[in-house]
Formats: structure tokens, sequence, C-alpha cells
């Protein structure tokens, strides 16, 4: 309970002080792609980052500081725009030093397997990390559906993440629509990396996949995509406008409805992970893949359209 009042209240005075300047250091401007359309302060992001790092020096929690080589370069880019290239340099040299000091911990590599291992799991984190700096892209989606994803790890893996958890809670106060603060990419390459941790750090794969079924309705919107894009032939590292979120807001929808769906369906997908009932953990999957095609259908514009 301590850390979680720690949380909220560095994290909400942390950004009472810097929004102005962030303003001023990292403003985010609408562009053709965007879904707001006032200059608003970005890389709010480092709110979460400084105390998280901060509660993890004080407790000795240094295997959290893996993931500060993201977020750092998460912060320049929000203010510079680094090449493609040495963001994901950034991404695979923190993914290295997760699997490292996670799986391959205390394991000896010795043939070729292993090092084929290392390179899906690099691809695979890196993957992720990218998936949710994808979807970060309304107000309070992705600092919502993490609230909820670092709030049942704190309790039932990692229980140093009830600081987390509480520093985004603050954060939604000012990210929610209409939002004062955007986390940029010190934001949620930040938070994709901390998931990357989370499910490389676990006992077996079962418990693994458990982990990635509580961020399945940011993954399945965004893989998705991924995929839709290659079928049509788009380039899919340029940038564009055709995630499920993004088509609803230009259909009408309003941040903060699109965010409450999201969270909402990571919310029951963690219900059922806690239930820990295959059945229901399959019909809940089910029935959120159902209701992204029916909002697809029913609501988005069409995906043709959204390049």
């Amino acid at each position: 309970m301590q850390g979680f009042v720690i949380g909220i209240v560095v994290t909400y005075f942390f950004l009472k002080v810097s929004i102005p300047f962030l303003l001023v250091l990292a403003p985010d401007k609408p562009n053709k792609r965007s879904s707001h359309n006032t200059i608003t302060p970005g890389s709010g992001g480092v709110s979460f980052v400084f105390t998280t790092l901060l509660l993890a020096l004080i407790q000795g929690e240094f295997q959290w500081f893996l993931c500060l080589p993201i977020a750092v370069v998460g912060l320049i880019d929000d203010r510079i725009k680094l090449s493609a290239s040495i963001r994901y340099l950034a991404q695979l040299l923190t993914v290295y030093l997760i699997v490292n000091n996670t799986i391959y911990q205390d394991y000896q590599i010795v043939g070729f397997a292993d090092y084929l291992n290392i390179a899906f799991l690099l691809f695979f984190g890196t993957a992720i990390i990218n998936f949710v700096n994808f979807m970060d892209g309304v107000d309070g989606l992705v600092a919502g559906c993490f609230f909820i994803i670092t709030l049942f790890a704190s309790i039932y893996s990692q229980s140093f993440l009830i600081v987390l958890a509480a520093s985004l809670l603050a954060f939604l106060f000012f990210n929610w629509q209409p939002a004062k603060v955007f986390m940029g990419d010190v934001g949620s390459t930040y938070l994709g990396s901390i998931f990357v941790m989370l499910v490389y750090g676990q006992n077996n794969i079962q418990e693994a996949i458990r982990y990635l079924l509580l961020a399945s309705p940011i993954f399945l919107d965004a893989a998705s995509t991924v995929l839709i894009r290659y079928r049509l032939n788009q380039n899919i590292f340029k940038a564009h406008k055709s995630h499920l979120f993004q088509r609803l807001y230009d259909a009408g929808w309003s941040h903060s409805k699109i965010s409450l769906i999201y969270i909402f369906f990571t919310l029951l997908t963690t219900f059922s992970v806690i239930i820990n009932n295959y059945p229901i953990i399959f019909i809940t999957i089910f029935f959120t893949i159902i209701s992204g095609i029916f909002l697809n259908h029913k609501y988005a514009t069409p995906f043709e359209k959204s390049i």
C-alpha cells in the first residue's frame, strides 16, 4: 500500500510541475495521422519512468533498470526524431538485456538451437514493444490497459509493480480526454519493455502465455493490422491510420469511448486469467475477437481508406 501511495503522489506532482516544461521541450504537434488537433505536451511517460526507477533504486529492485536504455532513446526520439534503425537497435539491446537476465540467466548457451531461440526471443520481444508503441494513439488507451495489467502483475508475481500501477493511475488523470499530456515514445516503449520482462520472467511457457493474454485486446489490434496491411501489399513499416482504434476515431468516436472499450476487454481478459479456467479464457478471447470484427464492420471507417 505504501508503494501505491508513493507512486500516485510522486507521479502526480512530477507532472504538475513538468507539464509546462514538456510543452516547450517536447511539444506533440498534430499531423495527418494524429487523433488530436492542438499542440500537447509530449514525453509525459517520463513521469512513471522516473517514479518506478526511483523506487526501484531505493528498494534495491535493480532489474527494472534493464528497461532504462529504451526509455532514454524514446525520450531523445520524442525530441529530435531518431532514425528507425537507431530506435530498433535500442529495442534489441533492451530485449537482449532482459533475455540475458531472465530466460538465459542461469542457462549456458551450448549450440545453434540456443542461438535460434535467442533470435526468436529478440524478434518477439521487439514486436511486443512496437505493438504497445503502435497503440498509443488516443487519450488513456495504453495507460488504462497497462494500469490493469501491472496491477494484476503486482498481485500475482511482481509486487514491486504496484508502484507502476499507481503511477499509471496518476498519469491517467492528466492523460484522459482531453489529455493535458501524452506519454510519448519514452512511455510506450518503456511499458512495452516492462511487459517483455514480465513475460520472459515467468517460470514456464504456460505462465508466459497467461501474461500475453492480458494484453490480447491491444496485441490483436496491432498484429491484425500488420497482417492485413501485408496482405494488401502495403508497406508495413510506413506510418498509417489503419488500426481499429484509429478508424473508430475517424468514424467520429471519442477518445474516452474508444479507450473504455479496450480497457473493458483488458479487464475482462484479466478476470478470465485470474479464474484460470481454459474454457472461460477461450470464450473471453473469442468474444474479444468477435467484438473487434463487429466494431470493424459496423462502425469503423473502411480499412482501405485509412492509409
